[in-house]
């Protein structure tokens, strides 16, 4: 009574006042230390029960294996088994097979339990469950399901338990179609409705398999779901990003005054961030902070976190983590991707050094962000000392880890180092490449992005949108038209040409600088989904040609078909309305970009109507909108206004810019020059000469 209580203390005491103990005693006292999981004292009474000359029975061998499983004693369970082969005790003891089973496949002797299996060939379920549960549980899925398959046709009916586990291995290997196979046979005995932990790994098969509208009518048909039915099934809708359908599964949660748990409100929260409903998330907020299961709960309070920073609530995320107690890794890894992603990329690096200094070892995720950090901000050396640190931990080799290393240096133009990393990677995937060869196309080492590519396909790797994007840059960079027309032919092959706006900008953006321009039109056309970047791609290349009216025509066509042109859109027209001398056509975009489509005007557009006006000789506005712009003039909108000084010869407006230009940097060239040309039209050569 004690021991199966869980009293050893007192059982001992009793058994330790025995004057008489027989075999009876030595089990209960060893059975209860191995059902409280005390495996070495159940094997040490084991042991001086045989000095004090108790014979053991099939309990007690049963009870000793039990022991050997729970502290992974392979060699002892190896020792009890051969005693109980030589007194000849497994022949229909179906509880010592079991046990005998049980321990091998515990102790990693897949092999071994696998003999004793055949060799006495058992038919009660638990034999059968024990050996396909061990399979599945050392990741050998194909034998479990060839085990399960064997049992079937022997006409031994699966229990609850080997339905759940055959289920869940089908969910882990995406083995949808044995998965539906297995559900057909629960269904036939009925283990659904007797047993919702069945129903529930049938829903979660579904889901992890992406059959989501089969998990939700097995949840559909549940008479009492319970809180794990809704947590798999909302689960399911968040890992194939249909949030707003957990949300759905949320209220009817609610409405079945089921009270959500901490797995189903980190779900829910993951819900609310991927899709920036940031009102939703802050009443799931409020309801943690009700039942007081911020303070309690690391995940939910991580989980808390990702969400406000993927709503760009990131004071809020800071709020959350520097009010924890009990952080981890994960959440020191939260607030650095959301410094990351929201561009305060010191903030990243800063709370990087503090997680070390509070004794937290960064995780491959942790190490790709602040990489990903240090290219962001070209902190070339920075990343070299994370280098350095990732090469004492056992992370150098993980890819994820690696990839970024490689775009780190990538992006802070070590392009060398980059190559030398990617060298020595052992497992390269899709990104590995990409990774490498936008570091050459950002650098414009065009021939080496291009030979990079080569390679990618020469080792079998299928380039992805990503690759052909970069790829058409490439193609752009130095006008290679025809690898651009063989990777057009590729894009389209794979199907995936109208699916990514990328690339199919990248192919417009190729074939316009490559003068191609019917074949710019010909892609551009077939596109169904036109973004701003397509559209002021197109436009930039028939601008670059002087086909002006054809990108003005484009950009009406535009806003017909309900597009917003953007700033780099407003910066072509107006500079097309320059060339063209339309100035009145150009001021009244200008003086409406803001107004009308939301661009705020910046530098560049200031330049391109300084152009205009001065083009057209009307200097005195000109001048005007130099002297109120609402940032600081620099030297490229300067000599545009010298150039067109020089133009109609306006001397006394030209010395002006030159002399501001001189403020702003006195050995620039540009200027000098501009102003030598200006007093040249005027015949100056002696005031030429003193700007020598």
């Amino acid at each position: 009574m004690y021991a199966k209580c869980g009293a050893l203390n007192k059982a001992q005491d009793v058994f330790d006042e025995m004057t008489t103990r027989n075999v009876v005693s030595w089990n209960a006292l060893i059975g209860g230390y191995a059902q409280s999981g005390c495996g070495e004292e159940a094997l040490r009474h084991f042991e001086r029960m045989q000095i004090e000359f108790v014979s053991p029975n099939a309990i007690t061998y049963a009870c000793a294996l039990k022991a050997c499983t729970i502290i992974r004693a392979l060699d002892k369970g190896q020792r009890i088994y051969a005693k109980i082969t030589e007194k000849q005790l497994l022949r229909g003891n179906a509880v010592l097979i079991n046990s005998v089973i049980d321990m091998y496949i515990k102790c990693g002797a897949h092999e071994k339990a696998r003999e004793v299996f055949d060799e006495f060939q058992p038919q009660d379920v638990f034999s059968w469950t024990t050996i396909i549960t061990g399979y599945i549980h050392h990741g050998n899925v194909k034998e479990a399901f060839s085990l399960y398959d064997m049992m079937h046709e022997k006409g031994i009916s699966p229990n609850g338990v080997t339905f759940t586990c055959i289920l869940k291995a089908c969910a882990d290997a995406q083995a949808l179609y044995k998965g539906e196979e297995v559900h057909g046979h629960a269904a036939e005995g009925s283990w659904l409705e007797k047993e919702v932990s069945v129903a529930n790994a049938v829903i979660d098969m579904y889901a992890k398999c992406g059959a989501l509208g089969k998990a939700k009518e097995v949840f559909d048909n549940l008479a009492s779901p319970d809180i794990v039915s809704f947590n798999v099934l909302i689960t399911g809708y968040v890992q194939h990003g249909y949030s707003e359908y957990a949300l759905g599964i949320y209220k009817h949660m609610r409405l079945n005054k089921i009270c959500p748990n901490a797995v189903t409100l980190s779900c829910l929260l993951k819900a609310c961030g991927n899709m920036a409903l940031l009102e939703s998330g802050q009443h799931i907020h409020a309801h943690i902070l009700r039942v007081g299961l911020l303070g309690r709960d690391t995940v939910v309070a991580n989980a808390l976190m990702d969400m406000y920073s993927k709503c760009s609530v990131l004071t809020k995320a800071r709020e959350i983590f520097i009010e924890m107690h009990d952080r981890d890794v994960v959440s020191w890894t939260t607030m650095i991707v959301g410094y990351v992603e929201h561009g305060f990329n010191h903030d990243a690096l800063k709370c990087f050094e503090q997680m070390q200094l509070d004794g937290f070892s960064p995780d491959a995720i942790t190490f790709a962000c602040v990489l990903k950090a240090c290219g962001n901000i070209k902190a070339a050396k920075k990343g070299q000392n994370i280098h350095a640190l990732l090469q004492k931990s056992m992370l150098e080799q993980e890819t994820l880890v690696v990839n970024s290393l490689i775009d780190m240096y990538a992006k802070c133009g070590l392009t060398v180092k980059a190559q030398k990393v990617f060298d020595q990677l052992k497992h390269r995937d899709v990104i590995s490449w990409n990774a490498l060869i936008a570091g050459y196309v950002q650098h414009e080492c065009y021939e080496k992005a291009a030979n990079c590519f080569h390679c990618m396909q020469v080792e079998g790797f299928l380039p992805d949108a990503f690759t052909f994007a970069c790829m058409s840059k490439v193609c752009a960079g130095f006008g290679a038209f025809q690898l651009g027309q063989k990777i057009h032919s590729e894009v389209v092959k794979y199907g995936i040409l109208e699916k990514d706006s990328i690339i199919g900008t990248g192919l417009v953006d190729m074939y316009a600088n490559c003068g191609m321009l019917l074949e710019a039109k010909d892609v551009f056309d077939k596109l169904p989904n036109k973004t701003v970047v397509l559209w002021s791609a197109f436009m930039e290349g028939y601008a670059q040609f002087g086909k002006d009216e054809i990108v003005i025509n484009a950009l009406d066509k535009m806003i017909q078909e309900g597009g917003l042109p953007d700033s780099i859109t407003m910066t072509i027209l107006l500079n097309v309305y320059s060339h063209r001398g339309l100035l009145v056509n150009g001021q009244s975009y200008f003086e409406l970009m803001s107004e009308d489509y939301g661009v705020t005007p910046g530098l560049e557009h200031y330049t391109c109507m300084v152009d205009l006006f001065g083009r057209a000789g009307h200097f005195d506005e000109a001048a005007s909108l130099i002297k109120e712009m609402p940032f600081s003039v620099n030297l490229t909108l300067l000599n545009t206004f010298l150039g067109a000084c020089k133009n109609w010869e306006n001397l006394e407006l030209g010395t002006w810019a030159f002399e501001w230009g001189l403020q702003l940097h006195e050995n620039d060239g540009a200027s000098f020059v501009g102003m030598s040309n200006l007093f040249g039209a005027f015949s100056m050569e002696e005031d030429t000469g003193g700007l020598s």
